[in-house]
């Protein structure tokens, strides 16, 4: 037997951004008979399973997934990391992770004669806790639990918040804005250079010339 879903589940990613994941899943109940009387008697219905133990476990895997990441590394290249984790979690267990602070110091332009400190920055990392052998520490579910298996896994979508997309929006501004003040600071040097070296050349030129009247004379 197996039961199909479709949901839109709220998740909140390392940086505090927050974002809706839409997810299609499939699942397939017990096929040896003794796990599947024992999911019969707990749960009565097939509704009391879907809203009791199906859904509920999604929501936790895709706020643990979130939690995982920060939203400028997904939509810098982690979205595909971000997929496989949720699938991975939701069919063999959750991850055991850890968390940990780096506190970044962000200086005055190294141009500056004197440089000061501007801004503490405080960033989190959550990386997989590992056993011995180097394998992934999981927590079982309610759907390993009960014998339920996961038969795929769809992430249709990851739709970010707006302040986030308006925020990447002024920083693409403000690079772009970055780059061509450097492209006109490049260009002056180079016509400043481009200058001395002619200046150098029509008197080196004028030297010459001098020297012939002098030998002439």
């Amino acid at each position: 037997c197996l039961v199909a879903s479709e949901m839109c589940i709220r998740a909140r990613f390392i940086d505090q951004v927050t974002a809706r994941a839409k997810l299609s899943t499939r699942f397939q109940l017990p096929t040896d008979e003794e796990s599947f009387v024992e999911l019969a008697i707990e749960f009565r219905s097939l509704q009391n399973l879907v809203q009791t133990t199906l859904i509920p476990t999604v929501r936790e895997v895709v706020s643990n997934t979130g939690y995982m990441f920060a939203a400028q590394d997904y939509i810098s290249g982690s979205a595909s990391d971000f997929r496989v984790a949720i699938d991975d979690q939701l069919k063999f267990g959750t991850y055991s992770v850890e968390k940990i602070e780096f506190r970044d110091t962000i200086d005055a332009p190294i141009e500056e004669m004197v440089r000061q400190i501007r801004e503490v920055r405080t960033r989190y990392e959550v990386k997989k806790r590992l056993d011995r052998d180097g394998k992934t520490i999981r927590i079982k579910h309610d759907i390993n639990e009960n014998n339920i298996i996961v038969a795929q896994v769809i992430v249709d979508d990851v739709f970010l918040e707006k302040t986030f997309k308006k925020r990447l929006e002024a920083q693409r501004d403000e690079s772009a804005k970055r780059q061509l003040e450097q492209q006109k600071i490049k260009t002056a040097k180079d016509a400043q250079a481009r200058i001395v070296a002619e200046g150098e050349r029509d008197k080196a030129a004028e030297r010459v010339t001098q020297e012939k009247e002098q030998v002439k004379a």
